[in-house]
This record gives structure tokens, sequence and C-alpha cells, in this order.
């Protein structure tokens, strides 16, 4: 436990970190009046080049425009809170994460579709679903914030899990192509265990907590 707690006292150390320079960042970009959508934009581009790159098998390539993807997400939601945050500007920023997502596995599956189309395939419909699952409960549960709140089920943790785990899964692949299919074949298990606990977080909160309360 030792191990674990200094382990825990350096991550955040350095997320403090990180995210203070992302701000330091954001406030500089803001200065060069670029907005929140225009790196969202830019974000997708990087994963269109990134979906080029997959297919090609050039993997180190893949993997600089997921990062440079993933710091414009990081980016754009910086910027957005110190500027305004919008409606469009939410909806381009979810549209963006889950399009970007599903243009790296395209990539990936294109590369060698022999051997990483049946896991490939697996695993985007697995993303595509707890996807779906969360960004239904999400609106739905929009209607009965309180209710949300007082469920053990958060949605704004989930949505970072997702986010975190899709980020890894990508990574592993660009880091380790030979391992794509059990790559993507447990990455995929895990994200239909997740949409199983958000179906079963929404039915608490929409069903039985409405049911207690009324």
């Amino acid at each position: 436990m030792p191990l674990f707690s200094t382990f825990c006292k350096y991550f955040g150390r350095f997320l403090n970190a990180f995210y203070t320079l992302i701000e330091r960042f954001a406030r500089i970009l803001i200065k060069l009046h670029i907005s929140a959508n225009m790196l969202t934009f830019l974000g997708l581009g990087f994963a269109l080049l990134g979906l080029n790159f997959a297919a090609l098998e050039s993997y180190f390539l893949t993997f600089v425009c997921l990062i440079i993807n993933r710091l414009c997400d990081v980016l754009d939601g910086a910027v957005a809170r110190k500027t305004a945050v919008k409606p469009f500007g939410i909806f381009l920023d979810m549209f963006a994460d889950i399009t970007a997502a599903a243009l790296f596995i395209w990539g990936f599956i294109l590369g060698n579709i022999f051997e990483n189309a049946a896991a490939g395939s697996f695993y985007l419909v697995a993303f595509m679903i707890a996807s779906t699952a969360l960004l239904s409960f999400s609106i739905i549960s929009k209607q009965d914030y309180a209710a949300l709140n007082q469920s053990g089920l958060k949605i704004c943790y989930l949505g970072a899990l997702q986010n975190a785990d899709i980020f890894t899964a990508l990574t592993l692949m660009c880091l380790l192509p030979f391992w794509f299919m059990p790559i993507a074949i447990f990455f995929g298990l895990l994200l239909i265990g997740k949409t199983l606990l958000i179906i079963s977080g929404a039915y608490q909160t929409l069903v039985i907590a409405r049911r207690t309360n009324a």
C-alpha cells in the first residue's frame, strides 16, 4: 500500500502540473483569438490524419496524431471555460470525441484488414454501444438532475473513464500493433461491461429512485 500511496501522490502532482500548464497555454491561445471550436476542428483534422497513418501501418505517426488530438480535446475545454461555454460547443466536443475515436479504430482495421477486421469491428461496435448508452443517459437524466446526483452512478465519472480507456486502448494499439487482436477484445469487453453498468445505473436512477421518492 505505501507504494500505491506514493504513486497516487506523485501522479496527483503530475496532473496538477499538467493542468496548470494547460491553463497557461489556454490563456495564450485566447490572446491569439483561437476559439475552442477551432481547436475541436483541429483535433478532428489530426484524427483524420491518424486514420490515414494507421491504414498505412505508420503507427508512430498515428500515435503522434493521437497525442495531438487528445491535447486539442483538453485545450478546447480549457479555452471554453475561460471564454464562454456554449451549447453548440458542448455538442461539437462530444461529436468530435466519438468521431475521432471511431476514425482511429477504423484506421487500424484498414491497416491489416485480414487480421484486424473481426476484433476491430467488435471493439468499434462495443465503443459505439457504450457511447450511445452514455449519451442517452446523459440526455434523459438532465430532466431530473437531482435524482442523478443522488445516484451512485456519476455520469461525469463515466465519461472521464470512457475517455481514459479509449486513449489507453489506442495507445497500446499504436505501441503494440501486433497485439491488436487481444487489446481490441479486452477493451471491447470492458466497454460492454461499462454499458451494463450504465444501464443498471439508469434503471436505478430513473425508475427505482423515482418510485422511492414518489
